[in-house]
Formats: C-alpha cells, structure tokens, sequence
C-alpha cells in the first residue's frame, strides 16, 4: 500500500448508511489529511502501552493555529446542503480546552486551487486525562463555498484555533466524522 510520511494514504472506513431523506456519515483518519507546508501540524505514529494500539495523529500546537486538508467527493446521496463534523483527538499530557474549526469548498472544473474555503465553523471540547479519546459534539452547520455537487472532489480545511482554547500542549487530531443529509 503506498505511504505518505511513512503513514497509509488509505484515506476513508466504511460510511455509515442511513436511509433516503436521514443522515449519513463517513470516519476521515488524520492519516487522510495534508499539513499544510506553511503553518502545518506535526505528523506522529503512536503505540499504546500495554495494548500496543496503533494510531496515526496530526499534532496541532497550543500556541500557533495550524492547518491540514484532505480532499473527499461527497456521494449521490448528498443532499447539497450543508454538513457538520465531529472531532476525535487526545493530549499526552495537561488539561484544559481544545477549539477545532473545518471549512470546506466545491470547485468547478476550470476553477483555480488557490480559492476560497466557506466560513469555518468551530466546536469546542474539555480534553480528559491524558491519553484519552475526546470526541467532541458536533459542529454547527458547515456552508460548502463554491458549487456545490455530488460526486466532484470537495477539500475541507481541519485547524486549531489555540486563541479560543487553553490546552497548552499539542491537540492530537486522530480524524473526524463527516456527516450529510441525504
């Protein structure tokens, strides 16, 4: 399986389903996610302890915001709306809060790189002890700029916003959840 930083560039798990009209959701791995080259997160491969659990992390600074992307096609059943995350991270150490932002954009063929991403929206989370998995709530809602389209590459820009939190540590992003209705 070819590698990116010494990590899997398998990018996505299985979606959840949902039924026409509900909800679906999709598990984005950090593993999936570009640092940005200016102002990017540190890219680390952990082992648990006692249970030699594997996991992939971008580690997001406390002190200055840091940035990744990853690029995913919403599928047919994407209502065109708009979407929402949720956040799985951990800290090796401290305690206080952590604040994550997603933005997203739907470009059209023809459409330059460089354009930009829709409002970002941000959610908030008390990280446990140490060590632990935080999941946080869901984000407000998430306007995709561009046009948006089913099936058309979408990029998502994941930051850490450390001036609206207080973890002076590095957050420890392991993935998010996308969620869209149908």
């Amino acid at each position: 399986m070819p590698t990116s930083f010494g990590r899997s560039t398998t990018l996505f798990g299985a979606g959840g389903g949902g039924s026409a009209g509900g909800s679906t959701s999709q598990w984005v791995s950090s593993a999936a996610m570009i640092p940005r080259v200016t102002a990017g997160p540190g890219v680390n491969s952990s082992e648990s302890s006692a249970q030699d659990s594997n996991y992939d992390t971008l580690d997001f600074d406390g002190v200055n915001a840091e940035g990744a992307t990853f690029t995913f096609a919403l599928p047919n059943n994407w209502n065109l709306g708009t979407i929402k995350a949720i956040f799985v991270f951990t800290n090796d150490s401290g305690s206080g809060t952590v604040t994550w932002t997603l933005a997203a954009r739907c470009p059209v063929d023809g459409e330059a790189i460089d354009s930009a991403f829709g409002t970002a929206q941000s959610v908030t989370k008390t990280c446990g002890d140490p060590l632990d998995w935080n999941i946080t709530a869901e984000t407000p809602a998430i306007t995709v700029a561009g046009t948006p389209a089913a099936n058309r590459p979408t990029q998502f820009l994941v930051t850490r916003d450390p001036s609206s939190d207080n973890l002076a540590v590095d957050a420890r992003l392991i993935g998010l959840i996308l969620l869209w209705n149908q």
